[in-house]
């Protein structure tokens, strides 16, 4: 399954065995509070409904996080598929202008936190010290 600590960074938690009451198999999709930021399935119409992504978001870093807390908020929920096969392809190099913009993924996350975190985003704060 996918997860996050008050760092804003996604991390990866154990699945939740077979108990026979919710997870009769190991297919079963399993209710997750994130997603991993280059792995996701929705419907275009669905994304719309949830705003997509921030404009202010730059680059990348913490857009999972956001389209996340968005969906939770909406109603929506998030499913690991056990039984699901995705690709991921990494380029040689990198195909973004970081130079002269530091702190990019910080100020993604700080973003998420102050619009979605409401009083929990005081433990992203402290975890902030360098970048305030």
């Amino acid at each position: 399954m996918c997860g996050f600590e008050f760092d804003m960074q996604f991390s990866w938690i154990p699945m939740p065995p077979v108990d026979g009451i919710k997870r009769k198999t190991l297919a079963e999709p399993v209710a997750t509070p994130t997603h991993l930021g280059c792995c996701l399935a929705t419907s275009k119409r669905n994304f719309e409904k949830l705003g997509m992504y921030d404009p202010k978001l730059e680059i990348w870093g913490c857009e999972n996080l956001e389209l996340s807390f968005k969906a939770w908020m909406c109603g929506g929920r998030m499913e690991v598929i056990p039984c699901s096969h995705i690709a991921h392809m990494f380029k040689h190099h990198g195909s973004y202008k970081w130079v002269g913009r530091p702190y990019i993924l910080e100020r993604n996350c700080f973003r998420v936190a102050e619009v979605w975190m409401d009083q929990y985003k005081v433990f992203y704060h402290h975890r902030l010290s360098d970048f305030q």
